[in-house]
């Protein structure tokens, strides 16, 4: 179920600079540009500042900007991952130093929580094993349904794949729990990979603090 904020200054809780964002120019009622980008920041109240991709210049190298209707999507990095999405027009752009465009601050958003279970943000460290193959890396992140994890070394793991995962936390976690590969994406730092439990598991108060602890540690609470 999605909520509506009407205070605009709330909307720093969700957008944060670099996170991706949908575009939607609305030149008119079958005229529209979507543009795949980067959300850069705000100046509280006034302006929100976008990335403009340099391969886009050219499409709007003849367009008026000034005052378009336009609309906003991303994915916020909360405990929930929140989908927010708010309309706006723009004020102006610039293309130098960099292309960037400049945003109304909406009067009001709105947001929807796309994970059904909270998200405690960690940094444990981590054995992944498949097969022949063994990895090491970090949790970056744990809630009942699954994990993501950072591995040191890209490699050939795919979506679909079960692995076995060897941390601090297994003690407290089912003995037959399964762990599946649901995504798979490179990072500047090695390879995010995000796992699901094949069910979701039961945050007894032993697994409860120690997570606390841990978060606590990586400075996320």
């Amino acid at each position: 179920m999605s909520s509506k904020n009407n205070n605009s200054q709330d909307i720093q809780k969700f957008m944060k600079p670099g996170m991706k964002v949908s575009v939607t120019l609305e030149f008119g009622p079958t005229d529209k540009l979507i543009i795949h980008t980067h959300y850069i920041g705000c100046k509280d109240e006034q302006y929100l500042i976008i990335e403009l991709p340099i391969k886009i210049l050219e499409d709007l190298s003849m367009r008026q900007l000034a005052n378009v209707d336009t609309v906003i999507r991303g994915i916020s990095d909360t405990e929930l991952g929140h989908i927010i999405a708010f309309k706006t027009s723009v004020i102006n752009t610039i293309t130098k130093p960099f292309p960037l465009l400049f945003l109304r601050a909406p009067k009001q958003f709105a947001t929807k929580a796309v994970r059904e279970h909270q998200r405690y943000k960690l940094s444990l460290p981590v054995t992944v094993s498949y097969q022949s193959n063994v990895f090491e890396g970090t949790i970056l992140d744990f809630s009942v349904s699954g994990c993501g994890l950072l591995l040191e070394t890209r490699n050939e793991l795919v979506c679909d794949t079960e692995i076995n995962v060897e941390s601090q936390l297994k003690r407290f976690l089912p003995s037959d729990i399964k762990y599946c590969i649901v995504s798979v994406k490179r990072h500047q730092k090695g390879q995010l990979v995000g796992i699901k439990f094949d069910n979701p598991i039961i945050m007894g108060d032993d697994l409860k603090q120690e997570i606390l602890e841990q978060a606590f540690i990586a400075g996320s609470i």
